[in-house]
């Protein structure tokens, strides 16, 4: 995690939410190369932002709430 911290690959909140265990499953995939994992991991953010995951909670959230009249 501190290579990534120091690359400031990640914003403050995403800091929160991808612990020490999180990019281990990135180093262990990559046989452990640093450089691999992080390049993957980076792709991985990408993804996330193209694919617009993270909304997918706040939306669900917001229409239910706008469903149900709450």
């Amino acid at each position: 995690m501190e290579e990534i911290h120091k690359a400031k690959i990640l914003s403050e909140i995403e800091k929160l939410m991808f612990d020490r265990a999180h990019f281990a499953r990135f180093l262990a995939g990559n046989k452990f190369d640093v450089k691999k994992a992080l390049e993957h991991f980076k792709e991985y953010l990408q993804w996330r932002k193209t694919s617009k995951i993270d909304n997918l909670l706040v939306n669900y959230i917001q229409c239910s709430i706008s469903t149900t009249g709450t």
